[in-house]
């Protein structure tokens, strides 16, 4: 696609807003008061080794995410994993991996094995400018209840996301620039089906390159203002689905805002910004939008954090009609630090789903609280409880999912 040619000889970007003074001294001050319980590592020569372990067990009042019959099963959750991080005074290489491991007690159908493996490189070529490069492999499975997914599969379809990045970041006085291009590839296994043959998933196989440019100036001590530029092309393997519909797309983006400092207790982000999808089937129409965002960060003393998120992105979509999902998500979450070695969590999110295309929206709602104590710098116990509520136009979409878990982590 001539698009496609275009992104790719395109050196793109995506910035995240710069960590400001007050974000610097609370995580230092957070590093200071948690000293005795972080892990120290095994040294091998210029580099330091982190491996982990974590074991729980999971209980989940609607395994199936149906909106009638609820399943209820409880599973073991095995989260071994690594990073290697080298010790160099400039640049840094770090390798991790780890992987999810699930075993139901009654439904052995719902077993699976998430991993993933990743290399991060940074190369400091000058003291303004810092060069980061990564590369990524990782399998997933759908989750029950994802919109794409069929509500007669056997189990959760496996797909792995084969993934690259290039980021560069200057900042000199009061003029940054960012920059960003990423590259993924999604691959999906056959969907095994009861009492039908498989559902082949190769329509789903696609291609994703996206970037943005930002430009950044400080016009006041604590305040930036930046101008961002986006592109995003979607190819799909397949000329055409299952339905004998293309699903490519492409999405060009501007965005302007501003970061402040309005404190040092408030530090965030505000965005305004536009978006054009463009698909090249003529049988979706294209979409145009006004995108709105914000990212707060309030801490009311040092040991609490509030945190205030605003999204809204288009998502693919292999359903009948239905060109894209738009999803707009509003989230908030405190952390605060009971003791040094006690810390607390709650969370809230609310979810609109727009199927682009259809007479379906989804609203969900997600609540979540985490407790984490950490015995000493090797051991640490935590105790989660999650609650999900899905409505829907379409009542067989809706669902009720309760979880609670418990978990024992090691570290070195």
């Amino acid at each position: 696609m001539k698009r496609m040619a275009f992104l790719l000889a395109t050196v793109s970007v995506l910035p995240a807003a710069a960590q400001s003074d007050t974000e610097n001294a609370v995580e230092q001050a957070r590093a200071e008061r948690q000293v005795d319980y972080q892990a120290v590592g095994i040294s091998m020569g210029g580099f330091t080794f982190y491996p982990t372990l974590g074991v729980g067990a999971w209980n989940t009042s609607n395994v199936f995410r149906t909106a009638a019959g609820a399943e209820a099963d409880t599973y073991l959750l095995l989260t071994p994993g690594f990073e290697v991080i080298s010790d160099w005074s400039r640049h840094q290489l770090k390798i991790s991996g780890g992987a999810d491991i699930r075993s139901y007690a009654d439904l052995p159908s719902e077993d699976r094995t998430d991993w993933q493996a990743k290399i991060d490189g940074r190369i400091d070529v000058t003291r303004p400018l810092r060069v980061m490069l990564s590369a990524g492999h990782e399998v997933r499975h759908e989750e029950r209840g994802a919109p794409d997914a069929p509500g007669n599969a056997a189990e959760p379809t496996e797909f792995a996301i084969s993934a690259g990045e290039i980021r560069a970041d200057y900042r000199s006085g009061r003029y940054g620039l960012k920059a960003e291009a990423v590259y993924n590839h999604f691959e999906w296994q056959p969907t095994r089906l009861n009492a039908l043959p498989d559902r082949s998933n190769e329509d789903r196989d696609r291609d994703e390159i996206s970037g943005a440019a930002t430009a950044l100036y400080e016009f006041s001590p604590g305040y930036a203002a930046f101008v961002r530029g986006s592109v995003l092309e979607r190819d799909y393997e397949q000329d055409t689905d299952r339905d004998g519909v293309n699903r490519d797309m492409a999405r060009v983006g501007a965005d302007a805002g501003v970061e402040f400092e309005l404190t040092t207790l408030l530090v965030g982000e505000l965005t305004l910004g536009y978006r054009d999808y463009t698909f090249d089937d003529d049988v979706f129409e294209d979409i145009s939008s006004v995108n709105y965002g914000a990212a707060l960060r309030w801490y009311p003393t040092e040991l609490t954090t509030l945190r205030l998120n605003i999204s809204r992105a288009l998502e693919p979509s292999t359903l009948i009609g239905v060109s894209g999902v738009m999803t707009t998500s509003y989230q908030a979450r405190v952390e605060h630090e009971l003791m040094r070695n006690v810390q607390l969590e709650a969370s809230a999110q609310i979810t609109r789903e727009e199927f682009e295309g259809s007479a379906r929206n989804d609203d969900t709602t997600r609540l979540g609280f985490e407790a984490r104590y950490m015995m000493n710098r090797y051991a640490t116990l935590s105790a989660n409880a999650d609650y999900v509520e899905r409505t829907s136009t379409f009542p067989s979409a809706a669902y009720e999912e309760t979880v609670f878990g418990v978990n024992a982590g090691l570290k070195f």
